[in-house]
């Protein structure tokens, strides 16, 4: 009687119904929370719940390194621009206050400023 039971029941490398059968609740129990109802699943959700928050954690700071890492990229590159910036303005202003520069401009508009002759004296006290 125990072969005719074990050849009703199947083997596992047979693919019995029992074991199909056995998968399939424990899939539907997992399903439905009862696994949950285990005391060392109890014991341990704590340990799931707080490396997930570890998780997102991780994540949120790798986002925030990532950003603060792009607007430094931005901030490198604004001031290479504002660097061109004021080079290009510092010869604008050299090239506009060199004197052959000043005495055409005094002449253009005919202020009858002339360049002296003579090389100043120094006045003693």
């Amino acid at each position: 009687m125990e072969k005719k039971n074990r050849a009703q029941r199947g083997t596992p490398a047979q693919g019995g119904t029992q074991n199909r059968r056995r998968g399939v609740d424990r899939f539907w129990n997992f399903l439905e929370g009862g696994v949950l109802e285990h005391l060392f699943t109890r014991r341990s959700i704590a340990w799931i719940v707080s490396i997930g928050l570890f998780f997102l954690l991780h994540i949120y700071n790798s986002y925030r390194g990532l950003h603060k890492i792009r607007m430094i990229s931005d901030q490198k590159n604004h001031l290479v621009e504002l660097r061109m910036e004021h080079v290009s303005t510092s010869t604008l202003l050299m090239s506009r206050q060199r004197l052959s520069s000043v005495e055409d401009r005094v002449q253009e508009k005919e202020l009858g400023i002339e360049i002296p002759k003579s090389s100043p004296i120094i006045i003693e006290r």
